[in-house]
């Protein structure tokens, strides 16, 4: 009897998740990965069927060039990093889009360089929705393995995490260079599975 039971609830759930599915199903999206996959006749994918349903989007990559704010001495150099551009600081801000999390992972990229001179290093302050900044300071060594695998990547990751008002129509997160020449050629924004990678994702 329990196991019938059990059968029941399991086939009722199941039903359920299906029917939830099914109201959730986008027409437009639906043709578009028909289309992709090859589900037509004599297609590879003949006879797939699709909702047109897709990962709930859990990441933002910063166009570098769309600003919302910046100091007179921030400036986009053309021709470097891993996209052709970068944002020399200074002072910048970028405007993100509500998030539905109550926190969020600011992984950044900069240009891997020495100091410009003895008794300064390379620091970026960075702050989100005008809370307490956090500072990411690349220190290395001359020879030492940390400059050599900046080198050959042509980069040097942060990753910051940061609360955040999962109420609020916007974001902004601003970096900061405390130290002169710091660089920025990406920036991604993750509140929820982004995986570790070489690069992150394209923009």
């Amino acid at each position: 009897m329990q196991k019938e039971f059990l059968e029941l609830q399991l086939e009722q759930t199941v039903q359920n998740i299906i029917a939830y599915l099914e109201s959730l199903r986008n027409e437009e999206q639906r043709l578009q990965l028909m289309r992709f996959f090859k589900t037509g006749k004599g297609d590879y994918g003949e006879g797939d069927e699709f909702l047109g349903l897709k990962v709930p989007q859990t990441r933002e990559v910063v166009n570098l060039s769309r600003f919302a704010s910046k100091s007179d001495n921030a400036q986009l150099v053309k021709g470097l990093g891993y996209d052709g551009q970068v944002m020399q600081l200074g002072h910048v801000a970028y405007q993100l889009p509500a998030i539905a999390s109550d926190s969020i992972d600011v992984l950044f990229y900069t240009v891997p360089f020495w100091p410009l001179h003895v008794g300064v290093s390379n620091r970026i302050a960075v702050s989100v929705d005008g809370g307490e900044p956090q500072v990411f300071e690349n220190k290395f060594k001359e020879y030492d393995l940390t400059w050599k695998n900046q080198v050959l990547r042509n980069g040097a990751p942060c990753r910051l995490l940061f609360a955040i008002d999962k109420t609020k129509s916007s974001h902004t997160v601003t970096f900061h260079a405390l130290d002169n020449g710091q660089m920025l050629q990406k920036v991604i924004i993750s509140w929820g599975g982004l995986q570790q990678s070489y690069l992150g994702p394209n923009q």
